[in-house]
């Protein structure tokens, strides 16, 4: 499985940073994304950026979640709090 440009920013390791609401919200590397899309119970998979980029491309398997409606789609979409749930957007860095 090959990962449009904008996933490349998912190869980086960085280090595990707090959240906004002060619970530590894990970053992944683009392999281990790979391998939890490729197991038996994937992770739900949101791009946050606006609509267009999406319909531009996006990782194979990603839902759209604009920033603004991010929170209204994601808890939609995957009502079990305690699912594994994997959002990205691009980072140009």
């Amino acid at each position: 499985m090959g990962f449009p440009g904008r996933g490349d920013a998912l190869a980086r390791e960085v280090p595990t940073r707090s959240g906004m609401d002060g619970d530590f919200v894990p970053r992944i590397s683009r392999d281990e994304l790979k391998a939890k899309l490729e197991s038996a119970t994937p992770p739900a998979l949101f791009e946050v950026l606006p609509a267009g980029y999406w319909k531009k491309n996006h990782l194979p398997g990603a839902r759209s979640a604009p920033p603004k409606e991010a929170v209204a789609i994601i808890s939609g979409a995957v009502p079990d709090r305690n699912a594994e749930i994997v959002v990205y957007c691009w980072d140009h860095g």
